[in-house]
């Protein structure tokens, strides 16, 4: 179940987003404050962040009260109402000014702490606070109002990010040459523990009864074939994928081999033939 933080001040906001993602089977966790959201990624982590483009820190919204706007303006209970008036105006810009650069701070936070996508709820007539917000290492937005289904897809988009770039860290055995090819393989979350395995003994035969209990988690039976199923798909999708099925080869009687640098010599010569 991939999990989600919301962050954002607006309480209906952080309900319906609840209400909505948990249907969806995703795990939610909401928060309205800078200091509370960086404290729980920097224990939990998250697999996307939502960020409600209303979102405020917390001790701005202290600071800049309605009794305490005035105190920004000199004397401004003596000013013509008009003037006055126009005085707490520019306090509510000032105000919001102060909150987005906030924002920035928090999105910029993420992205170099936890490298955690995120995914801007955002008003669009709010174009250059997006932009900026985007060039602070947003990821994605979406205007309001949106429907259930846009934020839905935009969600699985960038939980497709996540998983693909989790995908690419377990081959770090390998070449990069070699990692970037087959970290882009359909693979399923056994087969891409299958090839972690197997490559982090490159050249190592490894028993079927080993792969067996530390992969999938079992003991190895006689009849059981799951294992040589699994080792068929990841053939077959590398073949697919054009390369080749070498890379793991079979050691009759003893298990499973993988040998990056032999099948790239195998595949070399196949082409002078």
């Amino acid at each position: 179940m991939s999990y989600i933080v919301v962050v954002s001040d607006n309480l209906q906001s952080r309900r319906l987003l609840t209400q909505v993602l948990t249907k969806a089977a995703y795990q939610v966790t909401c928060f309205s404050d800078v200091k509370s959201t960086l404290a729980h990624l920097q224990q939990q982590g998250a697999d996307v962040v939502i960020l409600d483009n209303e979102f405020s820190n917390g001790s701005l919204t202290d600071i800049f009260t309605p009794n305490t706007l005035s105190s920004h303006v000199e004397n401004a209970h003596e000013l013509p109402a008009h003037l006055s008036e126009h005085k707490r105006d520019d306090c509510h810009q000032f105000d919001a000014h102060l909150v987005a650069k906030e924002t920035r701070k928090l999105i910029s936070t993420i992205c170099k702490h936890f490298a955690t996508p995120i995914l801007l709820l955002s008003e669009a007539e709010d174009q250059a606070n997006l932009l900026d917000k985007l060039k602070a290492g947003a990821d994605q937005y979406l205007n309001k109002p949106y429907s259930e289904q846009a934020l839905l897809v935009h969600i699985e988009v960038l939980l497709r990010r996540v998983a693909l770039e989790k995908q690419r860290a377990t081959f770090d055995n390998c070449t990069e040459r070699f990692s970037f090819k087959i970290s882009r393989l359909p693979l399923t979350e056994t087969e891409v523990q299958l090839v972690q395995y197997l490559s982090k003994n490159d050249g190592d035969i490894i028993s079927k009864a080993t792969l067996q209990k530390e992969v999938l988690k079992r003991e190895l039976s006689a009849f059981d074939r799951n294992l040589d199923v699994h080792i068929s798909n990841i053939r077959r999708k590398m073949c697919n994928a054009g390369l080749s099925k070498l890379h793991i080869k079979t050691v009759h009687g003893k298990g499973y081999a993988f040998s990056e640098k032999v099948a790239q010599l195998s595949c070399m010569l196949m082409c002078f033939l």
